[in-house]
């Protein structure tokens, strides 16, 4: 008996059983909805005038009013297993694809200039053993 009552209270619905059921109360929450607000910018202007000579200035209050408009989705339809688990695997090939790219392009990178940076340098040392040589000899 006890087990029971542990095992109501650990157990729960899922998220998306409540997304569902809240989309077939109310399939409107699914639609995009615009919001629309009331923007107000108060700046204070001058206006500089001259008596004899000293400059004065008038001060007034502009108001501008400015309607902003957003478009945002308040739920996002909820994905089943099946479309999780492609898009997981879609994520898993793409990320081998980039790794067997990266390791072709080291592979090309590291088998350029071996056997050129070989030769030049079995060419230097028969030049720098012919240079010694001819040293010795005279």
């Amino acid at each position: 008996m006890r087990f029971l009552i542990i095992m109501f209270f650990i157990s729960s619905c899922s998220s998306t059983f409540h997304l569902k059921r809240a989309i077939k109360k109310d399939p409107t929450i699914l639609k995009e909805r615009t919001v629309t607000d009331t923007l107000r910018i108060e700046s204070i202007d001058s206006i500089p005038y001259t008596i004899n000579d000293t400059i004065h200035y008038t001060y007034f209050k502009t108001i501008t009013d400015t309607l902003i408009e957003f478009k945002y989705k308040y739920i996002k339809n909820p994905k089943t297993r099946q479309q999780i688990r492609l898009k997981s695997k879609q994520d898993i090939k793409v990320i081998k694809s980039e790794a067997k790219n990266e390791r072709v392009k080291t592979r090309q990178t590291n088998k350029r200039g071996g056997w050129q940076v070989y030769v030049f340098l079995f060419i230097m040392g028969l030049l720098c053993g012919m240079f010694f040589i001819l040293l010795i000899r005279r």
